[in-house]
């Protein structure tokens, strides 16, 4: 469910808690320092499987932080634990998905230069 599609933002239910995670520009600039490639590398990798949880484990981290929440690493461990590998995969191409597709309004998308 999006939050506000504008903002890159989408509610996230990890086990009994719902999160508002935020994919803004400067999240995926944090989420590719964090992973040590490029952004569409990293959706790349999703793609083909070859990501390791612990990327995608700081992916979550770091789109919840920014959406406000006050958590840590290990708080984002123990959610992925409690839902698992498949879960822990499709939320975090949820999530970048959401950043490679913000739209300006409901009808269209622009890009201004």
């Amino acid at each position: 469910m999006s939050v506000n599609p504008i903002r890159a933002e989408k509610l996230l239910t990890l086990g009994d808690k719902t999160y508002k995670a935020r994919m803004s520009l400067d999240t995926i600039k944090r989420v590719e320092n964090a992973c040590g490639m490029g952004f569409m590398g990293i959706a790349q990798s999703l793609q083909t499987g070859n990501i390791t949880t612990e990327k995608m484990e700081s992916i979550l981290y770091l789109a919840i932080r920014a959406g406000g929440s006050d958590v840590n690493q290990t708080d984002i461990s123990i959610l992925t634990d409690k839902i698992g590998y498949i879960e822990t995969v499709k939320i975090t191409g949820e999530l970048l998905a959401l950043a490679l597709d913000v739209q300006l309004d409901n009808t269209e998308k622009k890009t201004t230069i």
